[in-house]
């Protein structure tokens, strides 16, 4: 039995020593890539390409990025109120290297930031709005954006006299309108986190 064990011994040893003493296929200092085999992920990446790792990498928009958007119902200064909330859509697609990452028609949400209805001649009102929310991939996501002020005017002239709708009766009030469909543009005023 011990003579059958011998027997073995210098054969396992001869492949363990030959598995062991091959090396990895590196490149020495007078090699060219021709002269050895390569690995798929060991060639030059072609130019125009897509990185496999591009779809893991955070997608932001920076601060100062445009978003124009429509408004989806009137908002006045003088029915709006201070924390009343709006609905509107992208009204023009935000485009990072050369893809659309917010298409046409993506929904955002708005609040009035501060209104004011005019309370004469002499005292016009006011509205300043702000963007909040977006939904982005089945996802709402918060937005910090720049506000949108304005004001009504003082002057005499044609299109200055408001009829009240309900009562059908005319005034001289001087409150600014949006109507729906009005378009409005803002500015982020931090990053946005599209994808992680």
């Amino acid at each position: 039995m011990k003579w059958q064990r011998a027997a073995f011994l210098p054969p396992l040893i001869l492949s363990l020593t030959v598995a062991c003493s091959r090396r990895p296929n590196v490149l020495t200092a007078n090699q060219s890539p021709a002269d050895s085999q390569q690995l798929s992920f060991e060639a030059s990446p072609a130019k125009g390409g897509v990185s496999p790792t591009a779809s893991l990498a955070v997608l932001s928009l920076p601060p100062g990025t445009s978003l124009s958007v429509r408004l989806q119902s009137a908002l006045s200064s003088a029915t709006s109120h201070a924390g009343d909330s709006f609905d509107a859509v992208v009204d023009e697609p935000v485009i990072v290297e050369g893809q659309s990452v917010v298409p046409r028609g993506t929904r955002t949400a708005g609040k009035v930031v501060a209104a004011k209805a005019s309370t004469g001649p002499q005292d016009a009102g006011y509205l300043r709005l702000m963007l909040t929310d977006i939904s982005i991939g089945g996802k709402s996501l918060t937005l910090q954006t720049s506000s949108v002020f304005a004001k009504g005017s003082l002057r005499d002239g044609p299109g200055t006299e408001l009829v009240d709708t309900a009562t059908g009766h005319t005034g001289d009030r001087r409150d600014v309108s949006f109507p729906a469909q009005w378009r409005v543009a803002f500015r982020l005023t931090e990053h946005l986190t599209l994808s992680e």
